[in-house]
């Protein structure tokens, strides 16, 4: 995944609505949703949840699918794949697995302090 695009699904996700959505259509283990059933379950105006759809579209995190007069959403479950490994991918140190503390950086000792172990000059 490109930056922009990582860029573009974060801050579609970046919206408490947007992110209900892509939350209740993940939730559906890739079944599609109706937009108006999508609507009374989140209880969003659907000229709203239209305005949010087509941004969640637009950074490709959900997918739609015409049928007769009403559309039919599923998350993309390969998109938010693609956000995660970006984000925890070469760009950033491993995250350390259960029971491992990662270590403390060390302490620079270039301060002098007083025997309060205050630096001079300072209040408490």
């Amino acid at each position: 995944m490109e930056t922009k695009d990582a860029l573009t699904a974060l801050g579609a996700l970046a919206q408490p609505t947007r992110l209900s959505i892509y939350r209740a259509l993940a939730a559906a283990n890739g079944a599609e949703i109706s937009a108006g059933a999508l609507a009374k379950q989140l209880r969003v105006a659907p000229a709203t949840l239209s305005f949010h759809l087509r941004e969640l579209s637009h950074a490709r995190l959900i997918l739609g699918r015409p049928e007769a007069r009403f559309v039919f959403y599923s998350a993309n479950t390969s998109a938010m794949k693609g956000l995660i490994d970006y984000l925890v991918g070469a760009h950033f140190a491993p995250i350390p697995s259960r029971g491992v503390k990662p270590r403390a950086p060390a302490k620079s000792s270039s301060r002098k302090t007083t025997a309060g172990g205050r630096e001079p000059g300072r209040r408490r």
